[in-house]
């Protein structure tokens, strides 16, 4: 019989080992059908396939983030865009769609 040959990372893992929190992904799963993400000073707390709808990501692609920033703010839409709003007190698009882009780097990032 041949013996199945363990691997380092096996066996630190069955001794119960971490991983490094340098290592760590910035986004945490969350019942596998959620991704919770600091980003910005707020916790966002959205449906995984919310970041993999196509048509969401069209409508955000395309200047129109509404739908796609409503789902990933909810409750916090208005002190999300409190904290978004420029000196003049207006919110500019490209602003939105900013902050939108950085959101979806870092969900990326810790993948």
């Amino acid at each position: 019989m041949t013996e199945k040959k363990t691997t380092a990372k096996e066996a630190a893992k069955a001794a119960g080992a971490k991983m490094p929190a340098d290592h760590a992904a910035k986004v945490e799963a969350s019942e596998d059908e959620f991704v919770e993400i600091t980003y910005d000073g707020f916790d966002l707390r959205f449906e995984r396939d919310a970041v993999n709808d196509f048509e969401l990501l069209e409508q955000a692609n395309a200047g129109a983030p509404f739908a796609m920033f409503n789902l990933i703010v909810g409750d916090q839409k208005a002190s999300v865009l409190k904290h978004l709003k420029g000196d003049n007190k207006r919110l500019g698009m490209d602003v939105v769609n900013e902050w939108l882009n950085g959101l979806f780097e870092a969900i990326q990032a810790g993948n």
